[in-house]
């Protein structure tokens, strides 16, 4: 099963009776990565999604130029065509028409990833950080790198990369 969790910095996030804005400069969006004995953690700076959990509708968009692990040799490579091919494809996109709730503050999203050309399917998990109708949630997700056409297989990189989120919002 692949679960993508995603920190979504909303555009827009609705919940039944109550609208909220998302504050981006208190919200992230990054990703984890072993490599070797190492773990490497980076961050997207440029990334938005619109978000109405009444009506199940989930769209993310993320530059994947934006992306980086803060060492230059590192984000070089992280961009070239094998990996993110971020020159190539600028954007990687999940959209899910289908997002449940499976108990209080939590939602999962089934939905696609569009990503150097290809669909895959991916599924979205969100939880509340604080209790319903909160102010934060965190969201997580992994993905599988070869699956996705993200660098070669046989590389000391990991296959599962964990992307992470915190959002912030305010009624």
């Amino acid at each position: 099963m692949r679960i993508l969790t995603v920190a979504i910095s909303l555009a827009s996030l609705t919940f039944p009776g109550s609208a909220f804005e998302v504050l981006h400069d208190r919200s992230t969006l990054g990703f984890e990565v072993g490599m070797g004995d190492r773990q490497l953690a980076g961050e997207f700076s440029d990334w938005r999604a619109e978000v109405d959990l009444e009506e199940g509708d989930i769209r993310v968009t993320v530059g994947l130029a934006s992306a980086t692990l803060g060492d230059p040799l590192l984000d070089a490579v992280m961009h070239a065509p094998a990996w993110l091919a971020s020159g190539d494809h600028g954007q990687a996109v999940f959209a899910s028409h289908d997002v449940e709730a499976k108990a209080p503050g939590r939602h999962r999203a089934d939905g696609t990833l569009s990503f150097k050309g290809a669909t895959i399917p991916m599924t979205v998990l969100i939880d509340a950080a604080t209790p319903p109708p909160g102010t934060r949630y965190a969201v997580t997700a992994t993905l599988d790198r070869i699956e996705a056409g993200a660098g070669p297989d046989g590389s000391p990189v990991d296959r599962t990369v964990t992307i992470i989120g915190q959002i912030e919002v305010r009624r």
